[in-house]
């Protein structure tokens, strides 16, 4: 790291850094959904492995953490038998990919502690980042007993100067030290910050070296490299040519298996194994399973020709909807939310097998947060015939918030196990907030909103009253048309907290541009219907995703804009007609998915309250009053 050396540990060694790295060994899926004869393994030019298909198979488990799809590992395969790519240039790419996850967490490591962490505890939380996103591993480093005592009783400014000098070895510029007190002081926490400095190009230049090195051991080893290793700069292609990877790949990837990863005796496998099942392969040698029983060189074959696909369920193809929810353009998100721990209605997802055969369910599980559970005598395992279709229910019951938090988030995955070869173990994002209260200062930002429904936009930390605070991806627009060959255009609430009603309100429109007066009705939001709002929720208010009441599909010939009626006034995306004041009412931002890549043709909106010059006093400037997800569109 320049000229800083990085040691491993728990502990803090001088300056030294190291890390490790949780490789999950999923259940093997198998790469294609028909039995096929492989074809001859090609030679190995892989190190240790026997060739080039093993190789492929085994980076995938080790640093992705489960099988390789098809199209990754065609692709990969491909271009190392073309000569495109070295194994060294293969495992490098994997290693800083996001799906690996290590090199971010342990960026976030040195800038919260400025040293690598141990194995296990980073182990931990990359399992962490892969469930939810980095956000959530910087706030559990903030509220950490290490960062109490490193950072408890420092003032702002302070926690600033400490974080450069920790994580960048200097203090920060003037400019530098006032930009970060000044978000502070508007709403940004200090796990943001952090979680910006080790994103920042600077920290990523300082540690490439170290970190290409313990993510190069980990993934490989599974263990951090020595202090003469680090110091050496040894890198993937050293720990693919090393002694102690080939022992470990030995065992993983018996030779007598070219084309398919098999480890070596114990235990014991045959062809009816889950990892071996519908597959036939090349042998060669010795063969210590004794999986060529008719000696003609390929495993778990029955004789020749090959034999057809099994019956039964093989040809099931499961598909999972979230539908209405899939208007939040983030693939399989099941949204919750509460207060007080009220309990609400659960939420299902659809299942249906799509194919032509029979598919299996054979379990339902979900692995996360113990706020969310399957509701009671839901089936974990079921059969559909092609065409079937059936629920599967999930409800939100989160415990006390924590502290003296204003809130929690809580993510959790459901996974559904079934016969459909090509995605054995389909995935739902679940996703929750638990408010401690009703309200005011205990209301979610309009970013913890984002980011608890999965989003990665920089939405802005502070009150943004003025530009700079609005975070630097908002786009000024007040006008929108259909983008060119997407579908109907879609208004979808994201989220609803302001006052709780006893009746309807936020009444959303939409008008041609030009035309103001020519107001269509799109939706609104039911109150309470009851004597007292503020006894509990009042309504679909003060939650995620609001039900609302009405249509959310805009069904504009041309440009238009946008328009709301709440708290007595009527709001507009075009400044102009918002009062003597042109407030600036709405703001519109690109959606970036959990990957942050930009979702084409998606914006999040966010709405705050206030247009009269009465009202302007008392305005926060919040933009989470009213959110929503406006899709298939673009500016005019």
């Amino acid at each position: 790291m320049g000229g800083r050396n990085r040691t491993t540990g728990d502990e803090r060694h001088g300056r030294g850094r190291g890390r490790g790295l949780v490789l999950l060994l999923g259940a093997v899926a198998v790469l294609a959904s028909t039995v096929v004869l492989a074809p001859p393994a090609s030679a190995a030019r892989v190190g240790p492995f026997p060739s080039e298909e093993t190789f492929v198979q085994q980076q995938y488990r080790d640093l992705v953490g489960r099988e390789a799809d098809l199209e990754g590992y065609a692709r990969w395969l491909g271009r190392l038998e073309r000569g495109e790519v070295t194994a060294g240039t293969v495992v490098g790419r994997f290693l800083t990919a996001r799906r690996s996850g290590v090199t971010p967490v342990v960026r976030l490591y040195l800038a919260w502690f400025d040293r690598m962490p141990g194995y296990r505890k980073l182990a931990r939380r990359v399992r962490q980042l892969r469930a939810a996103n980095l956000a959530e591993v910087s706030a559990t480093f903030a509220a950490s007993g290490e960062a109490a005592t490193l950072f408890a009783g420092r003032s702002d400014r302070d926690f600033v100067v400490a974080v450069y000098q920790r994580a960048l070895d200097r203090r920060p510029e003037r400019s530098e030290r006032a930009l970060w007190v000044d978000r502070l002081r508007g709403g940004m926490t200090r796990a943001e910050l952090v979680l910006r400095v080790s994103r920042s190009s600077e920290l990523r230049s300082l540690s490439a070296g170290p970190v290409a090195t313990v993510a190069a051991h980990a993934g490989l080893l599974r263990r951090s490299p020595t202090g003469a290793e680090l110091s050496a700069g040894n890198d993937a292609a050293d720990v693919l040519s090393s002694g102690e990877y080939a022992d470990r790949i030995k065992q993983l990837c018996n030779g007598s298996y070219p084309d398919f990863c098999i480890p070596s005796k114990p235990p014991d496998l045959d062809c009816d194994d889950s990892l071996l099942a519908g597959r036939t392969f090349a042998v060669s040698g010795k063969d210590p399973h004794e999986l060529d029983r008719d000696d003609n060189g390929v495993g778990c074959d029955t004789g020749s020709p090959p034999p057809p696909p099994p019956p039964g369920p093989s040809g099931g193809v499961i598909n999972i909807y979230n539908d209405p929810w899939n208007k939040l353009v983030l693939r399989d998100v099941l949204p919750f939310s509460t207060a007080r721990q009220v309990e609400t209605p659960a939420k299902r997802v659809r299942v249906k097998n799509v194919g032509s055969e029979r598919l299996d369910v054979t379990g339902v599980v979900i692995e996360g947060s113990s706020a969310f559970r399957l509701v009671a005598g839901q089936a974990r395992a079921f059969s559909l015939a092609p065409n079937g279709e059936t629920t599967i229910s999930v409800e939100y019951r989160p415990g006390p918030v924590p502290g003296t938090a204003k809130g929690e988030r809580h993510v959790a995955s459901m996974f559904v196990e079934s016969s459909d070869a090509g995605q054995p173990r389909d995935e739902v994002f679940l996703r929750g907030w638990h408010a401690r209260e009703y309200e005011n200062n205990v209301e979610p930002s309009r970013a913890e909103i984002a980011e608890t429904i999965g989003y990665t936009t920089n939405l802005g930390s502070g009150l943004p009253r003025d530009d700079a605070d609005a975070g630097p991806e908002e786009l000024r627009s007040a006008y929108w048309r259909r983008a060119p060959g997407a579908g109907p255009v879609e208004l979808f609430p994201l989220a609803r907290y302001s006052s709780r009603t006893t009746g309807r309100t936020g009444e959303t429109y939409w008008y041609p541009q030009g035309n103001s007066g020519n107001q269509t009705r799109l939706h609104t939001f039911l109150g309470c219907q009851c004597a007292d709002a503020t006894v509990n929720s009042g309504g679909e208010n003060q939650k995620l995703v609001p039900t609302p009441e009405g249509g959310t599909t805009i069904q504009a010939s041309g440009a238009f804009g946008i328009s709301l009626q709440a708290s007595g006034e009527r709001m507009y995306s075009d400044d102009s007609l918002n009062g003597p004041d042109g407030a600036h009412n709405f703001r519109f931002w690109p959606a970036r998915d959990r990957e942050r890549n930009v979702i084409p043709n998606t914006w999040i909106v966010g709405n705050d309250l206030g247009v009269s010059p009465e009202t302007l006093l008392t305005k926060n400037w919040d933009y989470q009053d009213f959110m929503w997800v406006l899709s298939n569109a673009q500016p005019a």
